[in-house]
This record gives structure tokens, sequence and C-alpha cells, in this order.
């Protein structure tokens, strides 16, 4: 039977692996995210988290959510943070939920956002 700090160094060595992957995807540009994208299920508690989200940027005023998910998909915690004061690991995320959604309903509205999100790139 394995000790907490056993489990401690399994759950960070499994949190180093997905960070890892996360920004090696996220550098990547639009072939990462959409690998991102692909891997996503989408559940009851993916859909309820996406809303809480959703209603945390608007009560932060943060009113163009279009622009807050380029900007996780392209900066850093720190300066995503820096300027939107709001988690960074959970914006990816919710990003990455709305995208799949998005995916599967709307198609167009998907590929315009990556092409703006990445013209650059």
């Amino acid at each position: 039977m394995g000790t907490m700090q056993d489990w401690m160094k399994e759950k960070e060595a499994t949190f180093k692996a997905e960070h890892e992957i996360l920004v090696d995807k996220l550098a990547q540009g639009v072939n990462g995210v959409e690998w991102l994208v692909a891997q996503i299920v989408i559940d009851k508690n993916r859909l309820e988290s996406l809303d809480t989200w959703l209603l945390f940027l608007k009560i932060h005023k943060h009113n163009d959510v279009r622009k807050v998910m380029q900007d996780a998909l392209l900066q850093n915690e720190k300066k995503f943070y820096r300027r939107y004061r709001c988690n960074w690991w959970i914006s990816v995320d919710e990003t990455l939920t709305h995208l799949k959604l998005q995916k599967e309903r709307d198609y167009d509205w998907y590929f315009d956002f990556l092409n703006e999100t990445y013209k650059e790139r």
C-alpha cells in the first residue's frame, strides 16, 4: 500500500507530463490545437465548467471571449494571468471545450477562429 507521498509524486509526474504535452501542442499552432481539441470528450461536467468560466469572464468584464480564448492559446501562464487575472490552465481547458463544441456545431466558426488566431504564425 502506497503512502500519501507516493501518491503525490505520481500526481506531480502526471501533472508535469500533461503540462509538457499541452505546451508542446500549443507551440505547434493549428495542428497542435487540432490534436488537443480531438482529445476532448464533451460531458455534463465539461459543459457546466464552460458555463461557469464564461460567467466568470462576464462578471470580470472580459466581454471579448474570442480574444480571451485566442490569448489563452497564444500566451504563457504568466502573461495571460497578468492580462486577465484568470487561471491560464482553466482558460485553455475551457477554450478547448468551446472549440470542440464549435467544431461539432458550427465548423465555419471553428475554422475561422483557428485561421484568425494563427494567421501570422
